[in-house]
């Protein structure tokens, strides 16, 4: 699509103010990667969906979505330049929140910056490749991208995907599944002791857990271990002394409620909680533990003991808490 008026056109079907332009504006000085975006169909699309965990019923949807883009002149014009964010421009790349059309029934417009993202499934393995990082840890990463449409689903009652914000970094080399914990490039965000060896802004990698399963001791075990070989031998230009991770399940509080031989519990004790710093948690608990927010607290089911402990702690006008650890690796 040329001419002067392709901004206004892509605007207007974005529904975007006025005050947006600049964004797509940026966008349209960098150009797409002329005959480079490839979006596959049929067997291929849904192999490399089901490595990547996506529900089937989502990748028969994803595969009508992805006709309807190659086809729709304002929507190609933006995916060819999101493309380009993903895959080159290092230092001058649009990291999300990116520009996307209004979800609605339409494929389309639910799963638009999804189809980024299957674009480039390609770049990220040869980016990886050519650090030594093996395909099924590539992969195993890349499974996140199932786990957001899942989430979708579960908060909105038919899947989507609006997880780019996070997605973003899987594609860009930043952040790797190793077993049962993600990690990615961090830095240390608080003032330790002086003895400890480390200071503020050091570098770190930031601990993630994922919502697949059993957090079990042996399963971080392996994890913690695999993170000692992993960076070093592919990232030896980035040495890390330690790893943070801030998260509603290093909330001290939740010893009120579980049991202290609890997988949960047993994962705050790995880590050196960092005095002094917390964030707002009451919003983070409830997704993570119920999937979605309610309109009521009342809404929310009790049939575990931890369901049981957030609804409890809330209903009694306390608030969780995000809180701050950090161990050697």
């Amino acid at each position: 699509m040329r001419g002067s008026d392709v901004i206004e056109r892509v605007r207007s079907w974005l529904e975007w103010p006025a005050a947006s332009t600049d964004r797509l504006q940026a966008l349209a000085d960098t150009g797409p990667l002329d005959g480079m975006l490839d979006l596959p169909s049929g067997e291929e699309l849904h192999r490399l969906l089901e490595r990547m965990v996506v529900p089937h019923h989502a990748a028969v949807e994803i595969e009508l979505g992805i006709s309807l883009v190659k086809e729709h002149r304002e929507g190609w014009w933006l995916l060819e330049r999101l493309y380009r964010q993903l895959t080159e421009l290092d230092g001058a790349a649009i990291a999300p929140p990116w520009p996307a059309p209004e979800p609605t029934e339409d494929p389309l417009t639910r799963y638009f910056h999804l189809y980024v993202f299957i674009a480039g499934v390609s770049a990220v393995h040869r980016m990886n490749a050519a650090r030594g990082i093996p395909a099924d840890i590539t992969w195993s990463t890349l499974g996140d991208v199932g786990l957001q449409v899942a989430n979708y689903q579960t908060r909105n009652g038919w899947a989507g995907f609006d997880g780019a914000f996070w997605i973003w970094q899987h594609f860009r080399g930043a952040i790797f599944r190793l077993g049962r914990l993600q990690y990615n490039f961090w830095s240390v965000e608080f003032d330790p002791e002086d003895a400890l060896g480390f200071r503020r802004g050091d570098r770190a990698l930031g601990v993630h857990i994922p919502a697949t399963g059993p957090l079990t001791p042996e399963a971080c075990d392996d994890s913690l271990r695999r993170a000692s070989e992993f960076f070093p031998r592919h990232f030896p230009e980035q040495p890390y002394r330690v790893a943070t991770c801030g998260s509603w399940l290093l909330d001290e509080q939740l010893a009120e409620y579980l049991p202290s031989t609890t997988n949960i519990m047993r994962f705050q004790r790995r880590f050196n909680h960092v005095d002094g710093w917390s964030r707002p948690g009451d919003d983070d608990v409830v997704r993570f533990v119920f999937g979605h927010l309610p309109g009521s607290i009342d809404d929310l089911p009790q049939r575990t003991t931890l369901e049981r402990a957030v609804v409890a702690h809330l209903r009694s006008g306390r608030h969780w808490q995000i809180r701050l650890g950090w161990l050697e690796v």
